[in-house]
């Protein structure tokens, strides 16, 4: 799909909470990294010149479980699929 569609649906979402799944996260191991899907929860600020902009949280400091606000920016182009329900918003990359 091209850039364009995907920017229409994605402003349907501004202002909205999506859960974003990532199936290549890197996390570190004993032995070294292994990859790993994961799930987020994000608010969609933007929308534009090809951009998703996303407010989540960022884990800073895993022992002590603190977190701070971050933007994170998303070519729209490494979207592979978004799905809309009543009830849940999800954008897979």
């Amino acid at each position: 799909m091209n850039t364009n569609k995907w920017e229409k649906i994605l402003a349907g979402m501004l202002g909205h909470s999506i859960t974003v799944v990532n199936p290549q996260r890197y996390t570190p191991t004993l032995t070294g990294y292994k990859i790993e899907p994961e799930a987020y929860k994000a608010r969609v600020v933007s929308c534009e010149d090809g951009i998703l902009k996303l407010l989540t949280s960022f884990l800073c400091d895993p022992h002590k479980k603190t977190k701070e606000k971050a933007f994170q920016f998303v070519p729209i182009d490494q979207i592979k699929r978004v799905m809309i329900s009543e009830s849940q918003r999800l954008v897979t990359l």
